[in-house]
């Protein structure tokens, strides 16, 4: 595989961002702390329908860095992430960032040393560290849970580069691909991901995923590292109880209707089934809710809302089909549309 890296290598680094004009411009100004020598760089930032200062704040930093600005009407980061691969230049190297993300300043060189130790990988995630209000450090419940990762994208598979275990996938502020990637026109799934103020888990996990499941080798590079900002409120129990519930909703899209065969066979049994089932689901929040120590109480919550959140998005997905199903046969036939 020729890895287009041989000569002087390009990078876009691609950004959405919606209503944040004091967090991109931080975000903005840690870009222009990485060092980008040898490497020809372009950030893509595309702006998601905002409605703040956003706007301005960007063109502020057209003579600070080579960036190029989009905008994107339709509401949703992967909408907005879909019209850069589709419209912009791509260089050689696709990195893609969250608007709260500071890259450390070595972040470039990294990425396209990890490019040329493996030449005939496509895909390659980063370390996300985690930067809390004022510095603070992680609150003492939360040191070593898995929460750190659903709640707050800390991404750390260790010191060692080296091949992404299988279902694991990289996080959406620090991953790349090659261009080959793209030129094979695969984009974003746009009802998945972050809608305005509506939020499906599972953005770039949505694009991955097919990914790993064709065989595509995914390297974990941990010195391409970038610290998300966390903002004060963050570590609120509500604003775990969302994500998880969020993130179990993009695991029914990602993953599917389970037991469609059940489902084609005997319908009534499987929404018979669901209904079981989301029983279950608030059995185990009401037991979570229940424990007393709180690293117990929100991981066992956290658990029952990616249950109930997968489960009822998955009978949300169901009933949308059969609708659909029923007002597709109601309709007359548009001659030449249909094949009889």
């Amino acid at each position: 595989m020729d890895t287009g890296l041989d000569q002087k290598p390009s990078v876009s680094i691609i950004i959405a961002t919606y209503n944040r004009a004091a967090v991109i411009r931080d975000t903005l100004q840690a870009m222009m702390r990485v060092v980008t020598n040898g490497v020809d760089a372009e950030w893509i930032v595309v702006n998601n329908n905002s409605t703040d200062e956003t706007s301005g704040t960007l063109e502020s930093f057209r003579n600070k860095l080579p960036l190029r600005i989009l905008n994107e009407p339709k509401q949703g980061k992967n909408a907005a992430l879909n019209r850069a691969l589709r419209e912009a230049p791509l260089r050689d190297i696709v990195v893609f960032a969250d608007d709260d993300a500071s890259p450390q300043q070595n972040w470039i060189q990294e990425i396209v040393a990890a490019c040329r130790r493996w030449p005939k990988t496509e895909v390659f995630g980063g370390k996300i560290v985690l930067r809390w209000p004022n510095k603070a450090p992680c609150p003492d419940w939360l040191q070593g849970s898995w929460l750190l990762s659903l709640g707050f994208a800390e991404h750390d598979l260790g010191g060692a580069e080296r091949p992404y275990p299988s279902e694991v996938y990289p996080f959406g502020s620090n991953y790349w691909c090659r261009k080959s990637i793209f030129e094979q026109g695969l984009l974003f799934r746009e009802e998945i991901g972050p809608i305005g103020s509506s939020r499906i888990m599972g953005s770039e996990t949505s694009f991955l995923v097919p990914l790993g499941k064709r065989g595509k080798q995914m390297i974990y590079c941990p010195e391409a590292i970038v610290e998300h900002r966390l903002k004060a409120g963050d570590a609120k129990d509500g604003v775990l109880f969302r994500r998880a519930y969020s993130l179990g909703r993009g695991g029914a899209h990602i993953q599917g209707v389970y037991h469609a065969d059940l489902l084609s066979r005997w319908p009534a049994v499987w929404h018979s089934r669901q209904v079981i089932k989301v029983s279950i689901g608030f059995g185990k929040l009401i037991s979570g809710f229940l424990k007393r120590a709180k690293r117990v109480r929100m991981e066992n919550v956290c658990r029952a809302f990616l249950y109930l959140g997968q489960t009822l998005e998955t009978s949300r997905i169901v009933l949308a089909q059969v609708r659909a199903e029923k007002e597709s046969h109601s309709k007359p036939l548009a001659l030449g549309r249909h094949k009889v």
